[in-house]
């Protein structure tokens, strides 16, 4: 380093140990040790300690991880044939649709639709989601911010084992889960929302740690009750006490502002916002939170269940064979007693309450902690499909992912209506994120502990711990890129792992928690993996070959 180089660099580190001095002087200048002067001084911490690491050229994304309890069946919705066909050979249930025969679907095939960049995804991409105000939007706008890396093996055939292995594999220093919040300064690091294994795997290099938010109420409520005052003029002595104190050291952060001191002009340009952001989240928590939650549970609804728009292939003509069908091809979750296959449409079993459990809740909450910058690590668990009715008998019932014996048709149509549901609302967080200019900085990672195995004989699906694949999406990417080569085994094609070239191996756990560091910008915790992306200026360029058949 020269000797230049070297006084612009101590430069920097005294000025940035005088403006966070300053910062830390808060407490000694007036402010109260109540929980909304914490809620303050994080938030702007949390600025100030984001625009430092943007100008030293680091920056940690935040990150969102959905997680789908019992590995639901991806096939519907993953590209398994995205660049070629060839050597795939199709599993008789892996089918992305219905098919015509003399005005019924029965039965089903696998095809495609080119979308951007000529890459070839399952029928589901070509249909519209529904979007807020009873709008709609093409499923196929995802499509530019996606990773997808496939074929990946877990090494254990269990649910538990395999969760656990996704929020930390074996040999990993830290958990994935803590990437983002272990470097920032935010009111809460990481938050779980019903995950299951995600607290017994949390581990932070930094003494972070995690909260855990039931999902049930007004969860907003529920996460920043230890910040609400006891009343309204409570409320406006901290507010008052807060800008009191933020005017006392005002004229030195202004002073470092004008010196081109980023974290000191970030603080500066933030304080109204910052103050803002207090009050929101004392204030109006339950209009809020009925606006939030109204809005995903309605694109749920409509993912589900719009006779008004009805889906070619999959919900624009009776299902089944009407009351002559194999009753195995038709049973949920080994129970053969709901009469499935006398219905004249399998399809009506789909209503108005059929959703997912914990969706509509999640992403609601999602959106508020994340564009409210309040975390920068969020989990989400998701169960099955609950709400369904037998219109005959009147009998409720539910689908689960765990789907061993769940036969031919609730397989494929309950699989893609599921997928359409969790896709539109992430299409809607996403719209909030573009809209708070902060989804280039934020990674989301959509999976379940393992994808499915399909059976030959089409009464369900086993675990697929040999064919895992992971959806990851953010701003930052310019995809669509699918990653991870596939194989034919005696089960016939529906996503196993193949051997990757470059690595001799099919993909594993460590290289998709090198790859999540990589691009959220933290260090590896396995340093014997890498990432198999390079996440550049102008977005993504692969490590190993695009995803193939072998």
């Amino acid at each position: 380093m020269s000797k230049r180089s070297k006084r612009n660099a101590d430069s920097a580190t005294i000025s940035r140990r005088k403006f966070l001095r300053c910062l830390t002087s808060m407490p000694l200048l007036g402010l109260s040790a109540s929980p909304a002067a914490a809620l303050f001084s994080t938030i702007l911490g949390g600025i100030s300690q984001k625009a430092w690491a943007a100008e030293l050229g680091f920056t940690p994304k935040r990150s969102f991880f959905i997680h789908c309890d019992g590995g639901p069946s991806k096939w519907q919705e993953q590209p398994l044939t995205a660049y070629t066909s060839a050597g795939f050979n199709q599993n008789p249930m892996v089918v992305s649709h219905f098919n015509n025969v003399g005005g019924r679907l029965i039965g089903g095939s696998w095809d495609t639709v080119s979308l951007l960049g000529g890459l070839r995804f399952p029928t589901m991409w070509s249909y519209n989601l529904p979007s807020p105000n009873n709008g709609s939007r093409p499923m196929s706008d995802l499509l530019q911010n996606l990773l997808v890396l496939q074929g990946i093996t877990t090494k254990n055939g269990g649910h538990d084992g395999s969760q656990e292995l996704r929020w930390r594999p074996l040999g990993a220093t830290r958990s994935v889960t803590a990437f983002s919040g272990d470097s920032t300064n935010n009111p809460f690091p990481a938050i779980n929302l019903s995950a299951a294994k995600y607290g017994a795997t949390f581990k932070s290099q930094t003494a972070k740690s995690f909260q855990s938010v039931s999902n049930s109420g007004n969860m907003l409520s529920t996460l920043l009750d230890p910040f609400q005052p006891g009343g309204s003029a409570q409320f406006k002595t901290n507010k008052n006490t807060l800008s009191q104190a933020y005017d006392n050291i005002f004229p030195l952060l202004n002073d470092l502002a004008g010196q081109g001191h980023v974290g000191a002009q970030a603080v500066v340009q933030s304080r109204d916002s910052a103050l803002q952001l207090v009050e929101i989240n004392f204030a109006n928590l339950a209009t809020v939170w009925t606006a939030l939650l109204s809005k995903y549970t309605d694109l749920v609804r409509r993912a589900f269940f719009d006779p008004s728009n009805p889906l070619p292939g999959l919900t624009d003509l009776p299902i089944g064979e009407g009351g002559t069908g194999a009753a195995a091809l038709y049973q949920i979750d080994d129970n053969d007693g709901l009469g499935l296959e006398q219905l004249t449409d399998f399809g009506s079993i789909v209503n108005t309450n059929t959703t997912v459990n914990s969706l509509a809740s999640g992403f609601a909450f999602a959106e508020y902690v994340l564009t409210q910058n309040l975390t920068r690590s969020l989990a989400l668990g998701l169960g099955g499909v609950s709400g369904l009715r037998n219109p005959v008998t009147g009998q409720n019932f539910g689908f689960g992912n765990d789907s061993h014996r769940t036969g031919f048709y609730p397989q494929i149509l309950l699989g893609v209506l599921r997928s359409r549901a969790i896709h539109a609302c992430l299409l809607e967080l996403i719209t909030q994120l573009i809209a708070a200019n902060m989804f280039d900085d934020t990674v989301i990672d959509l999976a379940g502990e393992f994808n499915r195995d399909p059976r030959t004989d089409l009464t369900g699906a086993d675990h697929g711990y040999q064919g895992l694949s992971h959806s990851i999406y953010s701003g930052s990417f310019n995809g669509p890129l699918v990653l991870g080569n596939l194989r034919n085994d005696s089960r016939l094609g529906w996503g196993a792992g193949g051997v990757v070239p470059g690595l001799g191996r099919q993909l594993e756990l460590t290289d998709l928690v090198a790859t999540l560091a990589h691009v959220i910008g933290v260090n590896s915790p396995i340093t014997s993996a890498q990432s198999v992306i390079t996440l550049g200026s102008n977005g993504m360029t692969p490590n190993i070959p695009l995803s193939t058949w072998v």
